[in-house]
């Protein structure tokens, strides 16, 4: 999504380079709505050139030969900002068994925005994601169509956040090794305080995967 939206502006602003810096840890709702306002962010930066979003910089200058741009990731950050997120299709959340959210991880994905693993974040990422999915919620009575439309206006975040049994980052790159460079592992997180746990069953992962990482909260549940 910044990629789309550097593109987008640069497409309003011909003839200029854009940077996004500081920090990408944006959710996927602001990241949309930057997005459709991009003309207006353009405006802007005709005239003063920079723009402060949260924590995200974006700056507009003259392209030059030599460009230096850095930016900061914090994969806690970035799963406070998408918490809610893994129940955009809590519709699917089964009532009486257990249900597993699955998120794939591809390099063709996210332009490898999570992939890489560089120095643990991703995988930090996926563990906190997961975390807040599970635990931030569980008292949570906001109305939980705010973020999935299609489920009824008397279901809760509390309701859909004790359905959740467990959510799966597979690693779908069939020979990471080939990369030559870490990849994020696949990893199955387990929920606590699931109204339908799958406890020890979850071990049977292993066989699909010998090397999934399997995390139940169990001595992380406060």
């Amino acid at each position: 999504m910044a990629k789309r939206l550097k593109e987008r502006l640069e497409t309003e602003l011909p003839g200029e380079s854009i940077f996004l810096e500081e920090s990408w840890d944006l959710s996927v709702d602001l990241f949309s709505q930057l997005i459709k306002d991009a003309r207006n962010i353009a405006r802007e930066l005709k005239t003063v050139r920079f723009k402060k979003i949260g924590p995200l910089h974006i700056r507009a200058k003259a392209p030059e030969l030599v460009n230096v741009s850095s930016r900061i990731i914090s994969p806690y950050l970035l799963a406070k900002e998408s918490a809610s997120y893994p129940f955009r299709s809590a519709n699917q959340f089964t009532r009486n068994a257990p249900f597993i959210l699955i998120f794939v991880i591809h390099p063709w994905f996210n332009d490898s925005a999570i992939f890489n693993n560089f120095g643990g974040g991703d995988a930090a990422f996926a563990r906190a994601l997961a975390r807040r999915a599970f635990m931030q919620f569980t008292h949570d009575s906001q109305p939980l169509n705010e973020v999935c439309k299609e489920v009824g206006a008397d279901i809760t975040f509390s309701d859909a956040a004790k359905l959740l049994s467990a959510i799966i980052f597979v690693n779908a790159w069939p020979d990471s090794h080939k990369l030559d460079r870490e990849t994020m592992p696949s990893a199955v997180y387990l929920n606590p305080r699931a109204s339908h746990p799958i406890g020890y069953r979850a071990s049977l992962f292993r066989l699909i995967h010998p090397h999934i990482v399997i995390e139940d909260f169990a001595d992380d549940n406060y």
